[in-house]
């Protein structure tokens, strides 16, 4: 599967994040971005994008699983919760490695 170039810069700049706290609080000790990083990097962005989701999200995605389509494809709201979703995806996959 190919990742979206949004969802590689969002994850690798969560992770350099990460690891900038990592360098402030421990002085002098080498900080890499190992499996404890990505999974921090992958709950944050997890967390980020469920405080986002409103009413209207969740009755796209109930509408969505009932029917197994959405009402309107084009709908902005759907696109970004596609996108939202593939970001998840994608995480889920790094999530073996």
């Amino acid at each position: 599967m190919l990742f979206a170039p949004t969802s590689l810069l969002e994850m690798s700049n969560e992770c350099c994040r990460i690891c900038l706290r990592l360098i402030r609080r421990q002085t002098g000790e080498k900080v890499i971005i190992d499996d404890s990083v990505l999974k921090q990097a992958i709950n944050k962005i997890r967390n980020d994008f469920a405080i986002r989701l409103g009413k209207v999200d969740y009755e796209i995605l109930q509408n969505t699983y009932q029917n197994f389509r959405p009402d309107d494809p084009k709908q902005p709201e759907f696109l970004d919760l596609l996108h939202g979703l593939y970001v998840l995806e994608s995480v889920k996959i790094l999530r073996k490695f």
